[in-house]
């Protein structure tokens, strides 16, 4: 009766260091895995072509042809609108008096221009509504004032190939606050005049993705 006894407590024994084993991670099994937040290894989150995530979003966006998005990131200005619009005013809209302070997105198609929020979807598709958008080039602009030629605070300008023609979407903070369509050729929006640092060089080439200016 006694050994009986014994052998039933050498059993109740190892199965309850067996029990703690398992809990603790051992037996050589998977439980060290639970330090690495469930990522794989070694593994890393996959990078865009700049480095920087708002304007990849950005750039995707553009491949994607999603207007909607694209427009949803405008940054508007606020300036005075003026009857028909003009190179330094947006167009009013019916019942606002000249003068008035409306939000507008910076536009150029040779000569600078506004386009108020409800146009800026379309202004995009008609851009980039080839189907073979891609980037061409990203750099960091020796221009940041708030004027046209600044980008209006920009600090990366994207220069995107859309078909035969480039476009360059000056961004600021992940919006879009001045869309500049090529005039003479995709290569003016790269002029060496404009470039402070390259992120993504013609052709592809990434320099310093993510670099600050």
């Amino acid at each position: 009766m006694r050994t009986r006894l014994l052998t039933c407590g050498l059993v109740a024994f190892v199965a309850a260091t067996a029990s703690i084993a398992v809990a603790c991670g051992g037996g050589g099994g998977d439980g060290g895995s639970s330090n690495n937040g469930g990522q794989p290894a070694g593994g890393q989150a996959s990078q865009g072509p700049t480095g920087l995530p708002e304007v990849d979003h950005l750039i995707q966006a553009a491949r994607d042809g999603n207007f909607i998005e694209l427009a949803s990131l405008a940054g508007y200005q606020k300036v005075g609108c003026e009857g028909g619009g003009t190179a330094s005013a947006p167009p009013c809209r019916s019942g606002e008096a000249s003068g008035t302070k409306v939000e507008a997105l910076a536009f150029s198609n040779c000569d600078h221009s506004w386009i108020r929020p409800e146009q800026v979807s379309d202004q995009y598709k008609l851009l980039l509504s080839s189907g073979q958008v891609s980037l061409y080039a990203a750099y960091h602009p020796n221009d940041t004032s708030d004027t046209f030629e600044g980008g209006f605070g920009s600090t990366v300008v994207v220069v995107l190939s859309a078909g035969q023609s480039g476009v360059a979407l000056h961004v600021k903070d992940g919006r879009v606050t001045w869309i500049e369509k090529e005039c003479k050729g995709i290569g003016d929006l790269v002029a060496g005049s404009r470039v402070k640092s390259m992120i993504v060089a013609p052709g592809g080439s990434a320099e310093t993705p993510g670099a600050t200016p």
